[in-house]
């Protein structure tokens, strides 16, 4: 007798929670941490159905995570799973913002129940996740200039591409470039010349919607994804930037003088042609290179 007293006392100072219930899913036996869960005193929980018990603990904001209507859907599905002794444990959500564990095993005719706190552990795994997808964001920006690099943009041109051939849609690529960067760069120093990259893609950014996509390919070419706009809508856009960039002058920290910069760009639209994206690359490139050939500081549509 002391050692089930002593058994009775550990059991109650420990804390996961531990249940007992007969054949007929009544409660034999918890321990405080268990009757906490329940949210029932312990003398008077036993005998009580394992559906009155769940039901109260819902009630008083102990329970499940879930909606009135999907609790009672979960609590029938838990009791089946308890009378055909399946899935032997479930990862728990429940009110008060804590994860627990619930392992069950039959010993005999008896279901002994096991409830232990993994809110820590779940935390961390949370943030385990969200920090591998901070990295993966990481991985698709360009870290001078903080926009997308050329890995995302070549996604996401596949994607958008795609769902514009599906459903009928139009869609522009416009390449930009800076002009005349090598003699920037040889001039006053790849440090002003990334400082006008950093520029350059601010400023080209604050003309885009949101459902517009910039990114730096490399160097000094940029290029933009633009659904639902045709060429002359991407022209427009292009347009906009071009002017607004000429009109500034930037002061670099490491100059004592302003410097000016002006871009080119090429424009295409999707093609029912189109087989893939270089396809459009193809063409936005050309067009860039006409734009080029004709002075710099103008855009150019390739159809």
């Amino acid at each position: 007798m002391q050692i089930d007293a002593l058994l009775l006392s550990v059991l109650d100072n420990i804390p996961d929670g531990f249940a007992v219930f007969d054949d007929k899913n009544r409660l034999l036996y918890c321990n405080q941490a268990m009757a906490d869960f329940f949210y029932t005193p312990k003398d008077l929980s036993q005998g009580v159905s394992y559906r009155k018990l769940m039901l109260n603990a819902y009630g008083n904001g102990r329970g499940k995570n879930l909606g009135e209507a999907e609790f009672e859907q979960w609590l029938t599905h838990v009791e089946e799973r308890v009378n055909l002794n399946i899935d032997k444990s479930l990862i728990v959500d429940i009110h008060d913002h804590k994860w627990l564990k619930i392992s069950q095993q039959l010993v005999g005719e008896l279901l002994v129940v096991r409830g232990s706190d993994i809110s820590e552990l779940k935390k961390a795994k949370i943030q385990l996740i969200q920090a591998l997808e901070d990295i993966e964001h990481l991985n698709d920006l360009d870290e001078l200039t903080g926009i997308p690099n050329s890995y995302s943009f070549e996604r996401t041109a596949r994607a958008e591409m795609a769902r514009c051939k599906r459903y009928g849609r139009a869609m522009s690529l416009v390449l930009l470039n800076i002009d005349k960067m090598k003699t920037l760069n040889r001039e006053n120093g790849f440090l002003v010349g990334d400082e006008m990259l950093q520029f350059f893609s601010r400023k080209v950014r604050e003309q885009l919607r949101h459902t517009d996509f910039l990114a730096r390919l490399g160097n000094d070419e940029f290029g933009m994804i633009l659904p639902e706009s045709s060429s002359s809508d991407a022209f427009c856009l292009a347009e906009r930037c071009r002017k607004k960039i000429k009109h500034y002058a930037v002061l670099p920290k490491a100059l004592e003088y302003t410097v000016s910069i002006t871009i080119s760009a090429g424009i295409t639209e999707i093609k029912t042609t189109d087989i893939d994206v270089n396809d459009l690359y193809i063409r936005a490139k050309e067009g860039l290179k006409m734009s080029k050939g004709r002075g710099r500081n103008t855009c150019t549509i390739v159809d």
